[in-house]
């Protein structure tokens, strides 16, 4: 079987949110306080999959995945937007994946050293 063959009996899969972004917090100056500000790496916690953009708030609700402790979502043929949130950060990274199949989240597990990752199908 060619691999463009494989490709197409399997889906073409994307990844859904980066992993760990790293952030520093904006902190409004005090009078008579100095201000530290660190570099932290942060692991991705969550997502949030929406039909069209998520300033419409339209989310969709997970069902239980195919594997143990994971979500999976199934779409129609309408672009889908991820908004992904991050452990210990008021920043979320939103973006358009177009018109998936399906996406299957797998949270981090206490303990085990794989990250949270989010993969879609086209």
């Amino acid at each position: 079987m060619s691999i463009s063959a494989v490709a197409l009996a399997v889906g073409i899969q994307i990844a859904g949110c980066p992993p760990v972004i790293e952030d520093t917090q904006s902190v409004i100056p005090v009078s008579g306080w100095s201000i530290s500000v660190y570099k932290h790496s942060r692991p991705l916690k969550y997502v949030t999959l929406y039909v069209g953009e998520p300033a419409k708030r339209r989310s969709l609700m997970p069902a239980p995945g195919r594997k143990r402790g994971t979500q999976t979502w199934g779409f129609g043929k309408t672009d889908t937007w991820v908004e992904c949130e991050y452990t210990g950060s008021a920043a979320t990274l939103t973006r358009n994946l177009g018109v998936v199949k399906s996406c299957d989240f797998t949270p981090h597990q206490g303990g085990l050293t794989e990250p949270a990752k989010l993969v879609c199908e086209k």
